[in-house]
Parts: C-alpha cells; structure tokens; sequence
C-alpha cells in the first residue's frame, strides 16, 4: 500500500465498508466487508502555465503544499512574479502566465497519531497515512449479497472540489496578493481537536 505523508488538514472523517479490491466473491452470498476508519485529506496543487493566445506553450511547475495548506500558492506566486518580469508581461500581452489551483480531498487510513516536524518546514506539522485507493473497493451493505443494488466501487484516488483560475498575468501585478489572500478566505477550513466518526449512507 502506498503511503502518504501530508500536513495537510483531514477535513471529514467517515466509516466505509470496505472488501480487497482482489477479493473473489461467490454469486448469491454476503461478501466479508468489514467497517473501516476513512481520513479525508484536504490539499490543493498549483500548476503555472504560459499560454500564446488560448495556446499552452509551457508549464513552468506544479506546486504542492509542502509548508502547510494553500502553500502551494505561496511558492507559485513567488516564481510567476520573476516570470511575468523575464518575459515583460502586461495586460495587454499576447502572452500569458495562468496560476491555476485544484482542490482535492484524498481518502487515507491513518498510520500515526503523533505528528513529525522537519528541519526544512519548522511551521508545518506532518502526520503518515495510508492510501486507500487501489487496494480497496466500498459496498454499500456489507452483510447483503453484491446485486445491481449493492455493487463494489472503487475509492477514489482524488476528489477534484474546485478547479479555480487564481490569478493570471492579465490583471495589475498589484491585485495577485488580493487574490491570494481572497481564495485562501474563501478555502480555509477548520479541523476538529477528536475524530468524530459518521457512518456514510449514499
């Protein structure tokens, strides 16, 4: 299984019933499911990207939350800045540098409950997790036969919440912070001090 290390925040926590994704089931009898734990972890991934017209001549980088959520914008910003500069860039450019941001909320089993800190990112707080992708499909009834009303599914790898144009080198240089700081508003989330588990009906 894969694992994940993130600090970034678990925003909703679920109890899913959850078969191997190699199991072999027999036709006409219940599958052994059993009631498992899910963290959902919340991050976002900026991706800079020079446009010629509505044409994509490069990616200049993706970015992540390595210093903590909605980071990723911070470090984007920093580098669109000396390649608005490089490339003289204005509102009336042909040209254009995009900072897009998606995002994404990634089901995961927690390994660790003591958070770790790292020398590089004295303001972040990190914690070890477990894929649940690929290893794992969901049933909606555990203690039913599978039929075409209590069918397997694959968990997701990634939730996709917002695809959002951040800012763009077709605004004023001094509105960027503004819209920073106004989609990380809007994005902040507020995590709960004990797990609070619900189990999940569709």
């Amino acid at each position: 299984m894969k694992k994940i290390l993130s600090c970034c925040p678990v925003v909703n926590k679920e109890v899913r019933s959850l078969v191997p994704s190699d199991f072999q089931f027999q036709p006409g009898k219940p599958v052994s499911a059993f009631d498992a734990s899910i963290y959902w972890l919340q991050e976002s991934e900026v991706n800079l990207n020079f446009y010629s017209g509505n044409k994509l001549i490069q990616n200049f980088g993706t970015f992540d939350d390595k210093e903590g959520y909605l980071t990723s914008l911070d470090h984007a910003y920093r580098l669109a800045k000396q390649i608005i500069v490089a490339n003289g860039l204005n509102t009336f450019s042909n040209e254009c540098l995009k900072v897009k941001i998606d995002i994404t909320q990634t089901p995961v089993f927690e390994l660790f409950t003591e958070e770790v800190k790292f020398s590089w990112g004295r303001n972040a707080t990190w914690r070890q997790y477990e894929s649940v992708a690929d290893d794992w499909n969901e049933i909606e009834f555990s203690d039913q036969v599978i039929s075409s009303k209590n069918v397997l599914r694959p968990m997701k790898r990634k939730a996709v919440l917002q695809q959002h144009l951040v800012f763009s080198s077709k605004i004023p240089s001094s509105q960027f912070l503004n819209a920073i700081d106004a989609f990380k508003k809007k994005w902040q989330v507020q995590t709960e001090d004990k797990p609070n588990y619900s189990k999940r009906r569709k």
